[in-house]
């Protein structure tokens, strides 16, 4: 439970009538929070309202979600009540536990569930330009309105803004100079005044903080650096002394955690003793004993420390450290998500020798054992989000350097299944951010490609329809060739033609089947004009057999089936 002060002043009335006396009693300072509209679609406004009595009450209220803070507002008179508001459309699908802090004082927890619309498929990327190597992208409300984009640029030593336009569309980026070798940006209303800030890891040994201008503008300040370690590599943003005041967790390449304590008003005065931590990678926050403190889970990315090490917050800045895990080669980024939907949070851990790793929570903050699974090589960045609309969450890996982002989909109960990659260009993907962009309730992704000279791309996710257009129901004789190209036809919700979408044709492997010219048993084409992918020739192997099936795929669930035969 969340340290709850609750302060009254109790005023005691003497009356002397007739030898008789009576007591007053003020009430109690209360606070109370909802939310509309609940439940919620991804990427529909939801309005947090604190309601605090008594009604002359004056200050900011601070509204989170779990341990995160969404935002602060400050309090002004309303009837019976003294009331703040905020309203935000980036909460991620799945089920949110809502809260308060006025004072001392929490508001009991709100259930919110966001639900996403169903979707297939991502549509063929959109690049944009940033800085030079970008290495870090983040989706937040920089101007209170739509879902906008940040980016850490590694060799320009900037941050590119590139604030929404048209659905589904960014414009042209606006650079902000920071420190040397910014590797991570990280969103949070630091001064208090309900506009989203940014801060910025710089490997050349600081951290900058840019201070939000105006909250309909999206311009920023000049960065204000602070101390922060040697190598600041990657950040975590949360309430760490539970002040209502939004901190800093700074992860220091190889090093441990410099913990930077924010006082409200935009600055970190200061810096905690470094946690010290072997070959320091990736950094997460979360509360995975579920005591309303926000703790810390770090990454060791070699030797025998290679895994995860949780650090319980003590809820005053420091952390104690009650729970290990070894495992991996080289473990690196991290993301946190409720996989098998317990309402405990569970990690989900890159590993540079190709694998995710899954670690379901434990109540009490502690971790099953870690279970593999297989994706692309060289793994950088990994994200946690329901794409597919079925109200499991999925994952997102950012494969570095194979310049694709794997799509594994959730089952609800803690397991994965790979589905399917996209390629990205200009390629070397490093990071991830999810949202809704398009305002149709999907999920959508940007992906950071440090590949020169960089760019950022965008994904919109979408329900494709494919159907098989030509080719069905032939039928020819063993060993020889079919005499007519199978041909799929993509389209999107709008039943518009998808050109670019990659198509998979895929045939048996055993028994009667065809090889695809040049392919083998599968092969992979992009749509072209009117949404067409057109499969290579096609030979009829050495067995024979009818109606084998030979399906088209395109995304993560949308198919279709050609069924076809062999003549002996």
């Amino acid at each position: 439970m969340r340290n709850q002060k609750i302060y009254g002043r109790i005023g005691v009335v003497v009356v002397a009538a007739f030898g008789a006396a009576a007591a007053c009693f003020a009430a109690p300072p209360s606070i109370a929070l909802s939310a509309a509209p609940s439940p919620a679609t991804l990427g529909q406004e939801v309005t947090l309202t604190a309601k605090v009595k008594p009604k002359t009450s004056t200050g900011k209220v601070t509204f989170y979600d779990g341990t995160t803070i969404l935002g602060v507002a400050s309090l002004s008179l309303s009837g019976n009540f003294a009331v703040a508001d905020i309203q935000t459309s980036s909460l991620s699908a799945g089920t949110h536990a809502l809260t308060a802090y006025f004072d001392t004082l929490y508001a009991p927890d709100v259930s919110l569930t966001v639900t996403p619309v169903a979707a297939n498929a991502f549509a063929p990327l959109t690049g944009y330009s940033a800085g030079t190597y970008p290495v870090s992208v983040i989706a937040a409300q920089l101007r209170n309105q739509k879902v906008d984009l940040a980016v850490a640029n590694y060799g320009s030593n900037n941050v590119s803004v590139l604030l929404a336009g048209a659905p589904g569309k960014f414009g042209t980026a606006t650079n902000y100079p920071v420190g040397t070798h910014p590797h991570t940006v990280a969103a949070g209303d630091f001064d208090g005044d309900g506009n989203t800030d940014l801060a910025v890891a710089n490997m050349g040994g600081n951290v900058s903080i840019l201070i939000n201008a105006g909250g309909a503008t999206g311009h920023f300040n000049s960065a204000v650096n602070y101390p922060a370690g040697t190598t600041p590599y990657t950040i975590a943003v949360a309430d760490f002394n539970q002040d209502g005041k939004a901190d800093l967790a700074v992860l220091n390449e190889n090093a441990g955690v410099t913990i930077l304590l924010g006082k409200g008003d935009g600055t970190f005065p200061t810096a905690l003793p470094i946690i010290p931590i072997s070959s320091a990678a990736g950094i997460v926050a979360g509360d995975f004993d579920k005591d309303g403190i926000p703790d810390l889970a770090v990454t060791s990315s070699a030797g025998a420390t290679a895994g995860v090490t949780i650090l319980k917050g003590n809820g005053d800045g420091t952390f104690t450290s009650p729970f290990a895990s070894s495992f991996g080669t080289t473990p690196f980024a991290i993301a946190v998500g409720d996989l098998n939907k317990d309402g405990v949070e569970d990690l989900v851990v890159t590993d540079y020798s190709g694998f995710v790793w899954v670690l379901i929570g434990i109540p009490g903050g502690t971790f099953n054992t870690p279970v593999s699974y297989p994706v692309g090589d060289v793994p950088a960045a990994v994200a946690v989000a329901d794409v597919d609309g079925d109200g499991n969450p999925d994952l997102l890996v950012a494969n570095s350097y194979d310049d694709t982002i794997s799509v594994l989909l959730g089952d609800g109960t803690g397991i994965v299944t790979f589905a399917v990659n996209y390629s990205t260009t200009p390629g070397v993907p490093c990071s991830i951010a999810v949202a809704n962009f398009l305002g149709d309730g999907r999920t959508d992704m940007a992906v950071a490609n440090f590949g020169p000279p960089g760019a950022v791309t965008v994904f919109l996710g979408d329900e494709f329809v494919i159907t098989k257009t030509k080719g069905d129901g032939q039928s020819e004789k063993i060993n020889t060739a079919f005499p007519i190209q199978l041909v799929a036809t993509v389209k999107n919700s709008s039943s518009t033609a998808v050109v670019g979408a990659a198509v998979t044709f895929t045939a048996p492997t055993s028994g009667a089947s065809v090889t695809f010219s040049g392919d083998g048993s599968t092969a992979m084409v992009n749509t072209a004009a009117g949404g067409k992918a057109t499969a290579p020739k096609m030979t009829a192997n050495g067995t024979a057999g009818s109606n084998y099936p030979i399906t088209a795929s395109v995304g993560f669930r949308a198919s279709t089936t050609f069924l076809e035969s062999n003549a002996p």
